[in-house]
C-alpha cells in the first residue's frame, strides 16, 4: 500500500444547545422508531440525563429538535469527539469517542449530538501518523468493512472504519480494486503523482485490469492495475513465456526499438528477436540477448561475419579490428561471410588464413601449400 496525506473539507460543525421541555422521540436499539412520551433534559453534576414520566430513560435513542442522541444504561447522555481531529482508539470503545450500540459502532459531539456523514479522526500506524477518513451513516452507524457510494463515488471501509485510499491494488474476496487519493473508486486511466510516478488501469466495472488490453489503437499489460513500462521493467518483459518490450508510455513495442541507444526488434506480433538475424530493408541485423550487434565480427552458423557501426552487415567490402592493439582486416563476400583462403579483389590477390580466423595475411611470406608466398603490408600478393 501507498500511504500519502491527503485533506479533505471538513464540514463546519455547529454546537447544539440542549432545550428542554420539549417533544422528544426515543428508540431502544437504532434510530428511527416509535415515540416516547415527553420529557425534559436534567443536568446533574457533569452528566445529562433525560427525564420522561418522572423516570430517567436508560438505553434509549431519544431525537430532540432535529438531532438524536442516546443516553446509556445508567441514563447518562453519551458524547464523544465528533468535531475534533482526536484519535478515536478501538481499544477504549466508550472513552476515547467510541460508543458500541446494538452490535454497531457511533461517535457523538461533545454535545451529545449524533455524529453522521464524513468526519476525519487521526490514525496510528505502525509505520507513522496520519489522518483517516470515516463515515458514519444517516443512522449514525459507522460504515465497517463495506462499499459505500457518497456523491457519486464508491469508497471502501475497512473494519476499524477508515476509508481505504491509495491502494493499488486492494484485494478482496481475490478481485484487485484501485483507490485513488480521494479513496474513490478508479474506473479507466489513473495517474498515481508520487515521487516515482506509474500509471493504473480499472475495468468499467471498477475491476483492476489484469493481462492484455487494447486501449486506443495500442496494446498495453497489467497486472492487478499496474501498467508495465520500460522505466520500472527494463528493456525486456516475459509475458506467458514470451519476450516484450513495453514503450515509456506503456505501449507494447513492435519493430525497431531505441532503448538508451541500444537497438532491439520486435515482430508485428510484439515479440522481441532474442537471437539471429533479421532483415530490414535491403540489409540484415544480427542480434543476440535481445541487443543488436554493432561494429564487431562474430561467428553465425559456422561461418564470420561483419557488422557496421550501424548494426547492418558487411558485404563486398573491406573491415578492420585494432581492439588487440594491432590491425587485422577481413573481406566479406556477398553471401555476408568472411572469404577464406585466396580471394581476387580488384585487381589483386589476398589470401586469408583459415586457421587464424580468416584474418588477411600481409607484411608476411607465408607457406601455402608447400610454397612460399610473400604479401607486401596492404596484404596483396607480392611473389
Amino acid at each position: 500500500m501507498i500511504r500519502t496525506l491527503r485533506t479533505k473539507l471538513v464540514a463546519i460543525l455547529a454546537s447544539l444547545t440542549l432545550l428542554t421541555g420539549i417533544g422528544l422521540t426515543t428508540l431502544a436499539t437504532d434510530a428511527y422508531a416509535a415515540p416516547s412520551p415527553n420529557g425534559q433534559w436534567e443536568q446533574i453534576g457533569d452528566y445529562w440525563y433525560f427525564k420522561s414520566g418522572g423516570q430517567y430513560l436508560k438505553n434509549q435513542w431519544i431525537y430532540d429538535s432535529g438531532y438524536w442522541y442516546y443516553v446509556d444504561g445508567s441514563g447518562i447522555m453519551l458524547t464523544g469527539n465528533g468535531g475534533t481531529t482526536e484519535e478515536l482508539d478501538w481499544s477504549e470503545v466508550g472513552t476515547s469517542g467510541w460508543h458500541e450500540i446494538g452490535g454497531k459502532y457511533y461517535n457523538f459531539y461533545p454535545s451529545g449530538r449524533m455524529v453522521t456523514g464524513w468526519q476525519q479522526y487521526a490514525v496510528h500506524y505502525t509505520d507513522g501518523f496520519d489522518y483517516g477518513w470515516y463515515y458514519f451513516g444517516s443512522n449514525g452507524a459507522l460504515a465497517r468493512n463495506e462499499w459505500r457510494y457518497l456523491g457519486g463515488n464508491w469508497y471502501y471501509f475497512q473494519n476499524n472504519g477508515v476509508m481505504r485510499y491509495n491502494w493499488y491494488p486492494m484485494t478482496l474476496d481475490g478481485t484487485d480494486y484501485l483507490l485513488g487519493s480521494s479513496g474513490a473508486l478508479i474506473y479507466g486511466w489513473y495517474y498515481v503523482n508520487i515521487d516515482e510516478p506509474f500509471w493504473v488501469y480499472a475495468d468499467s466495472n471498477g475491476v483492476a485490469a489484469n493481462g492484455w488490453r487494447y486501449l486506443g489503437g495500442k496494446w498495453y499489460y497489467f497486472d492487478a492495475g499496474y501498467m508495465y513500462n520500460r522505466y520500472w521493467e527494463g528493456d525486456v518483459v516475459y509475458v506467458d513465456g514470451a519476450a516484450y518490450h513495453f514503450r515509456d508510455d506503456g505501449s507494447m513495442a513492435t519493430g525497431w526499438i531505441n532503448s538508451y541507444g541500444d537497438w532491439l526488434y520486435a515482430y508485428s506480433n510484439g515479440q522481441l528477436l532474442e537471437d539471429g538475424w533479421v532483415k530490414s530493408g535491403n540489409n540484415w541485423y544480427y542480434f543476440e540477448d535481445f541487443y543488436m550487434y554493432t561494429s564487431t565480427v562474430f561467428y553465425s552458423g559456422g561461418l564470420l561475419y561483419g557488422v557496421g557501426s550501424d548494426g547492418a552487415m558487411i558485404t563486398n567490402d573491406w573491415a578492420y579490428s585494432d581492439d588487440w592493439g594491432f590491425t587485422e582486416w577481413w573481406y566479406f563476400g556477398s553471401n555476408g561471410a568472411a572469404v577464406s583462403e585466396w580471394y581476387y579483389i580488384n585487381g589483386y590477390w589476398y589470401y586469408f588464413d583459415p586457421y587464424d580466423h580468416n584474418v588477411m595475411v600481409a607484411n608476411t611470406t607465408m607457406i601455402i601449400g608447400d610454397v612460399a608466398y610473400t604479401f607486401d603490408s596492404s596484404g596483396r600478393w607480392v611473389g
